[in-house]
């Protein structure tokens, strides 16, 4: 077993594309490391330079104790699972788990243990003689782990393994997958664009912008403090809902939109110095009662999800939105006028209602309108 250590890792191909820009990220011993992000963040770049299949431009890349970055692919002891499973279509299950085994000549009663060892541990020991046709495709992809797991390598890889299984199939698949890791006890490097699989399956996630490390974290950590509105609006479904403030401190309130809202003492504290924020409430934090200590926005429902045991409401308010990149636009100009709430319960909202939206401050995010960056 292993860890990996990524030191000051960049990548640049030729023409001068900076795909991955001083990374600096360790991986211990047993642990599942999540790597997520936008399409073109760099997260399946950061793999594929850990396996071998791409060349470190400058900086360190170990596993274990040892240097790998001038190492091939098969000299550092990886077992990888891609999103495609290649299962080879002649061959029985049995004979694909082995295949690898027996290009290293080990004897076949070595073979079939290990092969008979994976198969129990993913549940598959009755389909050993099928053939990968006759297979659903969450047994395929089962498959293609356990021909990783024969191998018995130091590190495990996966890029985006469950990515072509439907939704029902990858919720479990996702389950099944963080028990098999934690039982083999194998630091794991595991690529998703998938956020919820990230935070359901990580023991740390670490969230990729533009070949950069933006914060790296435990799911949790991740989700009640997000360093910027990048992340903030990235980690949650639906997302955060960002809001452009002002605050006035002759009234000791923030101006959102035409609206003002009374700070609580502790949030007056927490704004000492600034002038220019953006307010960040996640949608699952609104309620509709008007409850001691809390404050409120009015606003005007626009749509109406109807879920059965809560509402997802869409509404709008006289208030530019921000998004997580920075970048702000009027509230009008979206289709939902950019906002959400989740309401519990059913039937209580309908369309063109004007309601307030209450929420706690001490469930409310604060970041610097300028940089996007968290406020203390």
């Amino acid at each position: 077993m292993a860890s990996i250590t990524l030191e000051q890792v960049n990548k640049v191909y030729p023409g001068g594309y900076h795909a991955i820009k001083d990374l600096n990220l360790e991986i211990a011993d047993g642990e599942l490391m999540v790597l997520v992000g936008p399409s073109g963040c760099g997260k399946t770049t950061t793999l594929r330079m850990v396996a071998g299949l791409e060349e470190v431009t400058s900086g360190t890349l170990r596993i274990g104790d040892r240097v790998v970055n001038g190492l091939e692919p098969k000299e550092r002891d990886i077992a990888m699972v891609f999103q495609n499973y290649a299962l080879y279509p002649h061959m029985s299950v049995a004979e694909n788990i082995g295949f690898a085994l027996r290009l290293q000549n080990l004897p076949k009663s070595t073979i079939a243990q290990r092969v008979h060892d994976a198969s129990e541990i993913l549940g598959i020991t009755d389909i050993l003689n099928k053939k990968p046709r006759q297979l659903s495709g969450g047994q395929r992809q089962r498959v293609a782990m356990g021909r990783a797991i024969v191998r018995e390598p130091s590190i495990f890889l996966m890029d985006e393994p469950l990515s072509n299984l439907d939704a029902k199939l990858r919720v479990k698949m996702r389950a099944e997958v963080k028990l098999i890791q934690e039982r083999l006890g194998v630091a794991t490097i595991y690529v998703t664009h998938d956020q919820m699989e990230a935070m359901t399956l990580g023991d740390r996630v670490a969230v990729l912008r533009n070949g950069e490390l933006l914060q790296c974290t435990t799911p949790h950590d991740l989700y009640f403090n997000p360093v910027d509105t990048f992340v903030a609006t990235f980690i949650g479904s639906p997302a955060m809902n960002l809001l452009e403030a002002v605050v006035d401190r002759t009234s000791a309130s923030l101006v959102v939109g035409s609206q003002k809202i009374a700070l609580s003492d502790e949030t007056a504290k927490r704004l000492a110095g600034a002038t220019h924020v953006t307010l960040g409430i996640r949608p699952e934090h609104f309620f509709l009662e008007d409850v001691p200590n809390s404050a409120g926005l009015v606003a005007e429902v626009k749509l109406v999800e109807e879920l059965g045991y809560e509402q997802m409401v869409h509404f709008d308010l006289d208030a530019k939105i921000v998004r997580g990149h920075g970048e702000s636009e009027d509230a009008t100009n979206d289709i939902y006028g950019g906002r959400t709430a989740r309401i519990a319960g059913s039937g209580e909202l309908k369309q063109r209602d004007r309601v307030t939206l209450h929420f706690k401050w001490s469930d409310v995010y604060l970041f610097d309108a300028a940089t996007g960056i968290a406020l203390p």
